[in-house]
């Protein structure tokens, strides 16, 4: 499957960059992270747009059937366009929209006013990386707090990974001392 998506080839390309594997299979793609399987947007299935013409509930079950042991759903709808499923099939299998923005550049220009209360660097330290770690767990939403709080420590080792490797980088703002914001 050829994606149409820039987020979605971003997504992917770092994903395997961080280990995961994308399995295609001609209408949809696989997509596992045996390091993290609680990771929901790095064990999910992203289908072409020809599953918006078909049941909902069949590309629930290939979800199911590729994920077996998954306490979580996610699906993704590559695409430019943000068709999806009417609301009739969405409720029916507990599903909602949520769509993704994706901005993308030509060229980066340094910010023309920098924050003159922030330091902006690359994380470098264990404490740097633990700051993120707390940072990034600390609204865990509607999971579970322990569960969040893994899942953040196995993807910030993964970005660590990667970033040691020259695959990349994660930066951090800090007001006196504290994370208050990261990107990557």
């Amino acid at each position: 499957m050829e994606v149409q998506s820039l987020g979605f080839r971003s997504d992917l390309m770092l994903l395997q960059l961080q280990g995961s594997l994308v399995v295609d299979r001609g209408d949809h793609l696989v997509v596992r992270t045996p390091a993290n399987t609680g990771f929901h947007w790095g064990n999910f299935v992203l289908a072409d747009q020809t599953w918006v013409g078909r049941p909902l509930a069949n590309l629930v079950a290939v979800f199911h059937a590729e994920h077996p042991r998954a306490s979580h759903l996610a699906l993704g709808v590559d695409g430019v366009d943000g068709l999806v499923w009417g609301d009739d099939q969405l409720e029916e299998c507990g599903l909602e929209v949520e769509r993704s923005v994706v901005m993308t550049a030509t060229e980066v220009q340094e910010p023309a006013h920098p924050s003159a209360e922030a330091e902006c660097r690359m994380l470098a330290s264990d404490a740097d990386w633990a700051a993120a770690v707390d940072l990034h767990a600390a609204e865990p939403g509607t999971f579970d707090p322990a569960e969040n709080r893994d899942f953040t420590e196995r993807r910030m080792t993964a970005r660590r990974e990667q970033q040691e490797a020259g695959l990349g980088g994660w930066f951090g703002a800090f007001v006196d001392g504290e994370m208050v914001c990261g990107l990557g």
